[in-house]
């Protein structure tokens, strides 16, 4: 501990962390109880007295009602420290352990005001770079941000011999893309970033991405897109989901480009009109392969074009119970991972399962719609749009490694990438159970129950944690030895299935007696 005679008198360690330790102290000369931050050794030594002064003095400018004003700075027998006020009150991370979700009034009203002082710090050319709930603090009800400008500070100053103490500048959860993969000139899109999956976490209960390791963590935020936060919190209205995912996308030049503009949206059930990415998912009611399919079918007895425009001529969304399309409506999702498409042709030409999966019930009165998925597909809100009386899905349908270049990287990173999958899969069939009431589900997969038991055990666990789905889930084996959709049997068996699940919904008669 550092001794300050004459300016501060240290009470007691109140805190620790990744840069620093911090003391509740008594500012002498003004008689005021202050937090003392003390930075660690290890780290000074790497910065110099100087450089770092200079830096933290750009962040002793800034006045915002907001922002935790910056009192005093120094050095004292190799020991780096600055000064803040102490405020009596809790953290957004406490109030967030305790009460894990917070009504979404108060989640909505402490990060409009943390978007409104990010747009003035940025303005002034300074950037957080570790925004967390931790340096969130409440006083009163309203939020001050704490150690603004610190590791922006801590980097300028100590440049790549930083990373040699070990330290890093960011936290996992709550670190933008960018920041993860190291690159050291991020901008205020960054804290943008980072304020977006806090409010994720304050609606939702949990950070966008978690993890069992902070390389586990890292991964995620590299690689995959976390589900709505109506996935995991219906009662979010659709244009605060829709302005959290656009502060998570993973380009800073595809997300809010200002606090304002984040905090606008936020007010304001205004977002930007983006189109979908390339093989990212397609229009309500249209049928279509995988991006690289040169099979592309348009199926449906009694016009799928008259099913979508009735849908659209309701202009009512699935919670206002819009009429039911004229025919069943049969979603196929499947992915065009290699390692996951089950026939050597389908894979040659490009296609998926759901390519053959279609050319098995295009002889039925049905409308049939292909989404294309991967780890990055996002368009829950757009199939239940299309009121589906049947989901047909690989349960893999969202683990892939081909966003870190190599199929083949699948094996090697499971433990890390099956489990956010399988999580954002069984999260998707919940929340559409919760949504729609009539769809029937049907999940295929060659591996992932070896036995009748193990199926059934899935679907249990399935069921206890979305009660909603309940009677609705059926489970297909693929077996091994035919496992592909060309196979006759395996082609009929799935085909009973499914329209099994379809007589199950009411949507289609019960065949007729020989």
């Amino acid at each position: 501990m550092i001794s300050l005679p004459g300016r501060y008198e240290i009470e007691r360690e109140i805190g620790r962390g990744g840069m620093a330790t911090v003391y509740l102290a008594r500012d002498v000369r003004h008689d005021r109880r202050v937090a003392l931050k003390v930075m660690k050794p290890e780290l000074g030594a790497v910065l110099g007295t100087e450089r770092f002064l200079a830096e933290i003095r750009v962040t002793a400018n800034l006045q915002h009602p907001n922002l935790l004003p910056l009192f005093d700075s120094g050095e004292v027998d190799g020991h780096l420290f600055y000064v803040m006020p102490y405020v009596e009150g809790e953290s957004l991370r406490s109030r967030l352990d305790r009460e894990k979700h917070l009504p979404i009034p108060d989640a909505l009203r402490i990060a409009v005001s943390v978007a409104g002082a990010l747009d003035y710090a940025h303005r002034h050319g300074v950037i957080h770079r570790d925004l967390k709930p931790e340096n969130i603090l409440l006083q009163d009800g309203q939020p001050l941000i704490a150690d603004f400008g610190i590791a922006l500070a801590v980097s300028k100053a100590g440049g790549e011999r930083v990373t040699q103490t070990g330290l890093s500048l960011g936290t996992p959860q709550y670190m933008s893309p960018e920041q993860a993969a190291g690159d050291r000139a991020v901008d205020g899109r960054s804290d943008i970033y980072s304020l977006g999956a806090i409010l994720y976490e304050s609606l939702a209960g949990e950070p966008p991405h978690i993890g069992g390791t902070i390389q586990a963590i890292v991964a995620k935020v590299l690689t995959e897109t976390p589900v709505s936060v109506r996935v995991r919190r219906p009662s979010v209205p659709e244009h605060i989901a829709a302005a959290v995912a656009h502060a998570l996308e993973k380009l800073p030049a595809d997300r809010w480009s200002t606090g304002q503009e984040f905090a606008s949206a936020l007010q304001a059930p205004v977002v930007p009109a983006i189109a979908p990415a390339p093989g990212s998912g397609h229009r309500v009611g249209e049928v279509i392969a995988g991006p690289r399919s040169r099979r592309t079918w348009i199926w449906a007895v009694g016009s799928l074009a008259l099913a979508t425009a009735a849908w659209f001529a309701s202009a009512a969304r699935y919670d206002a119970a819009p009429p039911l399309p004229p025919v069943p409506v049969v979603v196929m999702m499947d992915s065009p991972h290699p390692q996951r498409v089950y026939d050597p042709a389908t894979l040659r030409a490009g296609g998926t399962n759901a390519d053959d999966l279609t050319e098995i019930l295009r002889d039925q009165a049905l409308a049939l719609v292909k989404e294309t998925t991967s780890s990055r597909w996002d368009r829950e809100e757009q199939v239940l749009a299309q009121h589906p009386d049947v989901i047909l899905a690989h349960r893999s349908s969202f683990y892939d490694a081909t966003l870190l270049g190599d199929s083949l990287l699948d094996r090697k990173y499971a433990a890390q990438l099956y489990p956010p999958a399988a999580d954002k899969f069984e999260s998707f069939m919940g929340y559409v159970a919760r949504a729609n009431p009539h769809t029937q589900f049907v999940i295929y997969s060659r591996g992932s129950w070896r036995t009748d038991a193990e199926a059934s055990a899935w679907i249990t666990s399935i069921e206890h944690r979305f009660p909603a789905i309940k009677g609705r889930l059926t489970v297909y084996k693929v077996p091994l030895t035919r496992a592909t959709y060309r196979n006759d049997t395996t082609a009929a068996e799935i085909k009973a299935l499914t329209l099994a699940a379809l007589r199950r919904t009411g949507r289609l008669p019960a065949p007729r007696a020989p």
